[in-house]
């Protein structure tokens, strides 16, 4: 199989495009911005205890690690998106 015709002139195919930043950051959700929200002075010194509902330990992967660890407990664990 010739190498040039198995992956085309320009490169292996893809599933599909690449999109670049700038086009995700158009589309992507506008929220307003922290200038445009109106809090009640009153409000200015209320706290908000998220420490029910965040995981005081999350699963890490150091950034050594492979893609295949990485993907395999990606989807050992049902996750949806890394951050």
């Amino acid at each position: 199989l010739d190498e040039g015709a198995a992956h085309g002139r320009l490169g292996p195919r893809r599933l599909s495009p690449l999109v670049q930043w700038d086009t995700i950051e158009k589309v992507y959700p506008r929220y307003p911005t922290v200038e445009d929200v109106d809090v009640a002075p009153g409000d200015r010194s209320c706290w908000l205890d998220l420490r029910p509902y965040a995981n005081t330990a999350p699963y890490t992967v150091n950034e050594t690690a492979s893609i295949q660890r990485t993907y395999r407990l990606f989807r050992r664990l049902g996750l949806r998106h890394l951050c």
